[in-house]
């Protein structure tokens, strides 16, 4: 099993690749593929107070004017058709925050995904981990460390008969007597000569 979402919210942390070591990744902006697809400010007005619409056919479009009562912009003809809507591109994102911004994230997302609109609040970091859905399915799992509790994401492949384990990273030298006893054979004696003096750090 693969979730998508999981998938593409592993995938964010490469964002820039291609660019790393050479320059800054280049901006792409959120409207792309279509004049409605893009990210709507929403109710509270928040630096995360946002959500993402797409809509790249016909039905969708018809959807999201059902969905925020605005049937009336499927007559009108600065938005007849995809061309149109491109045209007039600021004065369709302004009817349609005219309607987000009246609504939280999420509860604008439950009623877009309710009429089949495809969309998503905006999630900052801190949201990801606490996301009902993502932690209901186990993506986010906690990982017990001698320094303290860390949230991690799980693979978003899940495979039935090979499932990843998560375990805490050891800390510096966690296992050095345990290496110097099997690599090179030494007894703990001599290792504990070898800590007192400094010439070895570890346990």
């Amino acid at each position: 099993e693969i979730s998508m979402q999981e998938a593409v919210t592993l995938y964010m942390r490469t964002q820039g690749l291609r660019a790393w070591g050479t320059a800054p990744g280049v901006r792409s902006g959120t409207r792309r593929g279509s004049a409605t697809t893009d990210v709507y400010p929403c109710l509270g007005g928040g630096p995360n107070d946002y959500i993402f619409i797409m809509c790249v056919t016909s039905n969708q479009w018809d959807a999201l004017c059902t969905a925020i009562d605005r049937l009336d912009l499927t007559a009108d003809p600065r938005f007849g058709d995809a061309a149109s809507r491109v045209a007039n591109s600021e004065e369709l994102f302004a009817e349609i925050a005219l309607w987000t911004t009246q609504h939280a994230k999420y509860d604008a997302m439950e009623i877009l995904a309710s009429h089949g609109v495809p969309c998503s609040a905006v999630l900052d970091t801190q949201e990801l981990f606490t996301d009902p859905h993502l932690t209901s399915r186990g993506f986010i799992k906690t990982i017990e460390h001698p320094t303290g509790q860390y949230q991690v994401m799980d693979c978003p492949m899940r495979l039935s008969e090979s499932p990843v384990e998560h375990r805490a990273a050891p800390e510096l030298g966690a296992h050095t007597s345990e290496v110097l006893m099997a690599d090179l054979g030494l007894d703990k004696a001599t290792i504990s000569e070898y800590l007192a003096s400094g010439a070895i750090r570890g346990r």
